[in-house]
């Protein structure tokens, strides 16, 4: 082996150790990054979620105090129709309340599963450049 082709064989060498934790490095980045957008994703839609419950219990107990008001004090409901009022209102809170928890998990459970995949790929791409080398 002439000498001009070992020092080839050691630059090779070199360029393929450097590649593999530039790899390495770029996979760890991506990992973290994918982590810190499913974080703040499910940051939100929490947020989202409680805001979104807490407007729907307000609402209900605006009604119920309206209600209240009219049954109680100036008489002008029948029991009857308070208990329609009531009944109504739980259903619309529950509702509300349901459709932004399933909002909220369907976000939650997107978010994790991107960041799995991002972070499969990343190690998929990292164990390709380890084998090709």
């Amino acid at each position: 082996m002439s000498q001009g082709n070992a020092k080839q064989k050691v630059i090779l060498g070199k360029l393929s150790d450097s590649t593999k934790k530039l790899s390495a490095k770029q996979g760890a980045a991506v990992v973290q990054s994918s982590y810190k957008a499913m974080r703040s994703t499910i940051k939100n839609a929490n947020t989202t979620y409680t805001k979104s419950k807490s407007a729907a219990y307000k609402k209900y107990k605006a009604v119920m105090s309206a209600a209240d008001h009219e049954r109680y004090v100036t008489g002008t409901l029948s029991k009857k129709q308070y208990e329609a009022i009531k009944k109504k209102a739980e259903k619309t809170r529950d509702k509300s309340v349901g459709a932004a928890k399933d909002r909220r998990d369907k976000t939650v459970a997107a978010a994790q599963d991107e960041h799995r995949e991002g972070r499969s790929r990343s190690t998929c791409s990292d164990q390709r450049a380890l084998e090709t080398s």
